[in-house]
This record gives C-alpha cells, sequence and structure tokens, in this order.
C-alpha cells in the first residue's frame, strides 16, 4: 500500500513539476552563516563553533553550519544554558509529582527554617529568593546533592528577604534541584534522564559537564551537543512535545516564558543589559511591539534561544555552540541572532521545499523520500512520531498548496 501512495505522489508531482509556484519566500541565512563563522575566525586558539536554526514550519532543520573543528559528535559543557534543562525538569515535577512552585521551601525541606524557610520553587528558578549568588557547596563534587542543601540551610546566610530583588546565581536553583529529589524519590541525573533526555532522544547531554559527581551542578553544570539541545529547542516551540513523546504542557512552557522579575532592583547580574528580565530558567528580553527572544546563554558562549512574535508563538529557534572561557561574546552572538531574526521575518518558509533552491519540483519529493527512508527528522512531515504513509500525504498537501 505504501509503495502505491508513493508511486501516485511520484507520478502527481512529476505532472506539477513544471507548473509548481517559484517559492519566492525562502529564507537566506547567508548573513547569519557569516557573522557566527566570523566568531571564530577572529579567534584562532578556538577548536571552532556550531550554529543551527529551526523553524517550526519546516520539519527539517533551516541551517547547520559547523566552524574549526567542530562536527556533529562534538559535545562541550554549556554552563548556564543548563537552567533552561532544569526548568524543564521542575516543570515536568509540577505537572507530574504535584509540586507547588509557590509552596515555601520547608515544606519540602524542614532544614531550611525562619525566613530562609519561606522561599518557593518559583523565586529560586527565578533567581529572587533572597540567597547569594554562588556558594561553595554548590560546587563540591565530593558531597552528594542532599548534603550540599543541607549545608546551604545551614551555613548559607539569606542576602535578602525572598522575592524582593534579583541575583542570577547558582544556589537558589540547587536547592530546588533537591526539592526535585524530595519529591519524587529520584536522583536529579535520574529524574533529567527519564524526563528529559531519554523520551527526546539525547544522547550526548549529562550533567557531568564540569565533573562527574553526585552533586550535579543544577544551574551551570550539564554538557550537550549542537544536535541534542536543538531537540530541546523543538520540543519547546512545539508547545512541549516532540515527535510523538509530551515532555511538558504548552501551559507550563508558558509559564516559563513569563518574566518574574519585572520591577524588582537588581542586586547581582552577568547582563549589563537590565531590560532583559527573567522567566523560569531562562532569559525573557521583551521588545516594543510584544515580542520577546527567550535564551539561556552560557559562560563560554553556549546560547539556546528561541523568538517569540507578538502573540507569544514561536518562529524561530537556535544553538549557537561554542566553548570559550576568555572572552564576552554577547554582543557578538546577540549580533548572530538579530541576523537570524532578520531574515526570517523577511520570508516565509516553504515547508515542501525540501532542497531550498526556491521551486517546487519532483527533486523535492526525491529529497524528501530519502530524509523518509532514513527516518531523519525532516522525513516525519507530519510530526506524530511515526514514518508512515501519513507523512507522504502530508507532504503532498503541502505540496500542492504551493508557497506563500
Amino acid at each position: 500500500m505504501l509503495g502505491d501512495l508513493r508511486m501516485r505522489v511520484m507520478m502527481s508531482l512529476t505532472a506539477l513539476a513544471g507548473l509548481a509556484p517559484a517559492c519566492l519566500g525562502q529564507c537566506d541565512y547567508t548573513q547569519t552563516n557569516m557573522l557566527a563563522e566570523a566568531i571564530v575566525d577572529a579567534r584562532p586558539l578556538l577548536d571552532g563553533a556550531s550554529l543551527r536554526l529551526e523553524d517550526p514550519l519546516i520539519s527539517g532543520t533551516s541551517l547547520e553550519s559547523y566552524y574549526g573543528d567542530y562536527n556533529p559528535g562534538t559535545v562541550v559543557p554549556i554552563a548556564s544554558a543548563s537552567k533552561l534543562l532544569s526548568a524543564i525538569v521542575v516543570m515536568s515535577c509540577v505537572e507530574r509529582d504535584g509540586l507547588d512552585l509557590d509552596a515555601p521551601v520547608s515544606a519540602y525541606l524542614p532544614e531550611f527554617l525562619g525566613t530562609k524557610g519561606t522561599m518557593t520553587v518559583r523565586q529560586m528558578f527565578s533567581h529572587t529568593s533572597g540567597l547569594p549568588s554562588n556558594s561553595v557547596f554548590a560546587f563540591d563534587p565530593s558531597i552528594t546533592l542532599a548534603q550540599a542543601v543541607t549545608r546551604i540551610a545551614l551555613f548559607t546566610p539569606l542576602e535578602a528577604t525572598p522575592g524582593t530583588d534579583f541575583c542570577y546565581g547558582q544556589v537558589g536553583m540547587h536547592v530546588a534541584g533537591r526539592v526535585c529529589e524530595v519529591i519524587t524519590g529520584l536522583d536529579w541525573d535520574t529524574l533529567f534522564e527519564e524526563r528529559v533526555a531519554s523520551p527526546l532522544g539525547l544522547t550526548s547531554t549529562n550533567y557531568d559537564g564540569l565533573y562527574e559527581t553526585d552533586n550535579p551542578l543544577i544551574a551551570g553544570g550539564a554538557e550537550s551537543s549542537l544536535g541534542d539541545y536543538a531537540r530541546v529547542i523543538r520540543m519547546l516551540m512545539n508547545g512541549g512535545e516532540y515527535r510523538g513523546a509530551r515532555i511538558l504542557e504548552p501551559a507550563s512552557i508558558e509559564l516559563m516564558f513569563t518574566d518574574m522579575t519585572d520591577g524588582l532592583p537588581i542586586r547581582c547580574t552577568p547582563s549589563p543589559d537590565l531590560e532583559r528580565n527573567y522567566g523560569l530558567g531562562c532569559w525573557v528580553r521583551g521588545r516594543p511591539d510584544g515580542s520577546r527572544r527567550i535564551d539561556s546563554p552560557g559562560a563560554f558562549g553556549y546560547t539556546p534561544w528561541i523568538e517569540l512574535n507578538e502573540a507569544g508563538q514561536p518562529i524561530l529557534g537556535g544553538v549557537f555552540m561554542i566553548e570559550d572561557a576568555f572572552s564576552d561574546l554577547s554582543a557578538e552572538i546577540n549580533a548572530v541572532q538579530d541576523a537570524a531574526l532578520s531574515a526570517r521575518l523577511a520570508c516565509t518558509p516553504c515547508p515542501a521545499d525540501f532542497d531550498f533552491d526556491g521551486q517546487l519540483t519532483l527533486f523535492d519529493f526525491l529529497a524528501f523520500q530519502s530524509a523518509w527512508d532514513a527516518q531523519a527528522q525532516a522525513g516525519d512531515f507530519d510530526r506524530d512520531g511515526v514514518y508512515d504513509l501519513f507523512d507522504f500525504l502530508a507532504f503532498s498537501n503541502a505540496f500542492d498548496a504551493g508557497c506563500p
């Protein structure tokens, strides 16, 4: 049956090949690619970098480029890009285990007493808990997460009343990670594997990016590859689902992407751009037109991000992968992000233009069939996690619809 369907679709596309409308709206990310490559060219001591762009209208990847010695198998520590991954785990605990973001931490961890016991997970994951930015206990690889958090409870004083200021750092998220362990009965590494890594098919992402330990740095200890994190971005843009696997509900993602810090005084921040407010595990940069950029850049430059339009809908996602412990790359990476957004806003992608040549022809069907046969992401055209005849039907319908 599938073979007959293939033949019918191919015959149809062959007949239409000469009549298909030109796809004049295909996105041109040449400038984006050049800016990313220039970051590496200006730093000859770096091993390389890579860039991937994902568009919710296209099943496959819009751009995937490698510079220097980087390749699809390269894995690097991602520092604070870990925060977004950790927020996904926390929200899974809200959905599945009844974690109350606004309950006092003492309800889960009775060793937190007095004012410190009134902190909430919402505050801890938006850096408004009143805790200091860092603690030696969070970075101690010789102890467990439970031991680290107990020591934070006993020996790390608050620097502000919870909920009264913003201080970007590690400690609050570390405590929240322990709350997730207590409420689920699972250690953090197992929790991440079961809730995120396994259902997304992540093979290179874990919390041993700095060192192997039973005290994973919740806010900054992960490592990942370009392709792994791109799956996370695709899942978030797809409303919490990836190829048939439901990771989060859309409402949880919307909450993560909501500013939790507007109007609070800033006690400590890594960003000179004070208009960049914070959600749950990610920065939220709002624009006058109501659009937003959601990102979670790491200290070494690794930067995942999602562009939302004024209606809150994702229009583009990306991952820039690099490991540079000596440079402040924020301005240059921001230029890459801006160039990608400008290119996306200047066009309307054509989902059926598989070979990106600006036209719909028989070669697009052949490219689609090749992706389908290889069970590559782009071949799952209806994004249901299964490679079947419905992918061919969905592609045929997109081809018949032409380009915008």
